[in-house]
Formats: structure tokens, C-alpha cells, sequence
């Protein structure tokens, strides 16, 4: 099962058809994205998973979609966040999209603006869990570029 989380004030229809969420947790010009994933649990490297199994998996589906950089100036210091922790048969796999901000004064930060994750057993198979991370790639780009179209020279371009 996955889930997608987000504020419920942000559900208001903006330009183009997308929500005013949409458009906060994802709008980034089109610019590519960094990818940082997590050190792994020892349970984990136990079942054979892999840090760098996770970053060719994540960077490669990044790649396809032309979305990975690691240039953080390219990438207006936004980041995919991935966490992945194993413990016993158990495993949780968390996702988060990080983009600069602006508040109401002009102040530039840092916020998580998109959010997916899911939990499960993984009989043993770290594939099981490369899969799930590749999904999750899979649904963030699919919904960054929907909401980026026009940016990334999309239809009608």
C-alpha cells in the first residue's frame, strides 16, 4: 500500500487544471532534481540490499525521465530523499521531494513538499524492495512532470 500525504489547505484548483498543491509540492521550472539515499540498515545488507542498488535504480529512472542532476546550482538545491530501513522481515520506504522555498516575507528555505511511502514484509528479497523503490521514482516523476509540462516542453510545446 502507498500513501501520498499533504496539507488539505492546499486543495484548491490553480492554473492549467493543477491544484495549488500540486503546483507548490512540485513546480520547479522543470529543473532537474540531486538524489540523496540513505545509509541502509545492517538488517538490510544482510538480505543483500544495497545503498548503491537503491542510487543506480533511483538515478537511472531519474535519468530516463531527464530529471537527475548533480549539479546543485542546476538543480536550485532541490533533492530526492530516500529512506529505506529493514528490520527483520519487516522493511519502510519513505520518499520525499525537497525544493527552496519562499515564505510570505521573501525568506528563502528548504521545505519536503512531496511525500510517498509504503511498508511491508520482504520475504527475504532485497529485489522486493528495489521494486518498491523504483515505483516510488516511478510515481514522483510521473506526477512532477504532469505538473511541470509546460516548463519541460511538453505537449503543445
Amino acid at each position: 500500500m502507498h500513501a501520498i500525504f499533504w496539507p488539505a489547505a492546499f486543495l484548491l484548483v490553480g492554473v492549467g487544471g493543477q491544484s495549488e498543491a500540486d503546483l507548490f509540492r512540485l513546480f520547479n521550472d522543470c529543473r532537474p532534481t540531486r538524489l540523496l539515499v540513505e545509509t541502509l540498515t545492517e538488517d538490510a545488507l544482510e538480505i543483500g540490499l544495497t545503498r548503491e542498488r537503491l542510487l543506480d535504480v533511483a538515478e537511472g529512472r531519474l535519468r530516463s525521465a531527464r530529471l537527475f542532476t548533480s549539479d546543485q546550482i542546476e538543480s536550485d538545491f532541490s533533492y530526492v530523499y530516500i529512506n529505506v530501513n529493514v528490520v527483520a522481515q519487516a522493511y519502510s520506504v519513505s520518499f520525499r521531494y525537497n525544493k527552496t522555498v519562499t515564505d510570505q516575507h521573501g525568506q528563502l528555505g528548504f521545505a519536503g513538499t512531496w511525500f510517498a511511502g509504503t511498508d511491508g514484509t520482504h520475504g527475504d528479497s532485497p529485489e522486493h524492495i528495489v521494486s518498491v523503490v523504483s515505483d516510488l521514482v516511478d510515481r514522483f516523476t510521473l506526477a512532477y512532470l504532469r505538473v511541470n509540462e509546460d516548463a519541460c516542453g511538453g505537449p503543445g510545446q
